[in-house]
């Protein structure tokens, strides 16, 4: 009866040969590109998510890895570290398949198999350190990984657009909550000054006095640092007396 009930933790659909992943623990995904999914095998659902992930951590660059040597033509030779420099927002290294990648063309490159500079760069890696730097440098001059980068660049624009969203609307949401509170305690405190003013015997004032006398004892901090003296001169003069205050 158990296996009625059990819900899965992940569903999966697609063919034997291909599976889509519906719902994916973004923790979970391997920072070495050399062991990652293909972006387009991941469902339409998540592959947002999964992309403004990964932009956001950055490309994979383990500076401090020991590059072993390949052989390459008549030479063993290895991927030199300081092409990070260069290619800093784009170069990443597997140390699984000791090959390089292109972060931005992992997000954004169209699923059309070897066109639009191949795939060497994407799902086999870049092994080829005898030509590495004019190799390094086509890449990142093709047409199709500039098109990714301004795709990933506008990525993480959005990021950063949502998040300043965010923070402007929680910044507004506190600042109208605060001035409902001041509001609601003001009124509360008009309330109780009405039945301290206005009482029994002096039931017949009119409102004109009665705000008068409401403002003076609700404020009466700020009417308290007034002078008197000042107080008796502004009376005196509203109107002609018999007597001199």
């Amino acid at each position: 009866m158990e296996k009625y009930l059990k819900r899965p933790s992940t569903l999966e659909m697609g063919s034997s040969s291909k599976k889509h992943c519906v719902e994916i623990n973004l923790a979970d995904l391997p920072a070495d590109p050399g062991l990652r999914t293909r972006i387009w095998d991941y469902h339409p659902n998540v592959r947002e998510q999964v992309r403004r992930e990964y932009a956001l951590k950055g490309p994979c660059q383990p500076r401090e890895h020991n590059f072993r040597l390949l052989p390459c033509g008549d030479k063993l030779r290895r991927f030199n570290r300081a092409w990070f420099d260069r290619y800093s927002t784009w170069l990443e290294y597997s140390i699984k398949k000791e090959a390089v990648y292109c972060l931005c063309c992992y997000l954004f490159k169209p699923d059309n198999g070897k066109q639009g500079g191949g795939d060497s760069f994407v799902g086999e890696g870049f092994t080829n350190w005898k030509n590495q730097a004019s190799l390094l440098e086509k890449h990142d001059k093709s047409t199709a990984h500039q098109q990714a980068s301004r795709k990933c660049l506008d990525l993480m624009n959005q990021n950063q657009h949502i998040e300043t969203t965010i923070n402007k609307q929680t910044d507004k949401a506190r600042i109208e909550y605060r001035t409902r509170l001041v509001a609601t305690a003001t009124v509360e405190r008009v309330f109780s000054a009405m039945n301290i003013v206005k009482t029994d015997l002096r039931n017949r004032m009119g409102d004109e006095w009665l705000n008068d006398s409401l403002l003076a004892y609700v404020e009466k901090d700020i009417f308290d640092t007034i002078d008197k003296e000042t107080i008796m001169q502004r009376f005196q003069n509203m109107k002609s007396r018999r007597g001199k205050l």
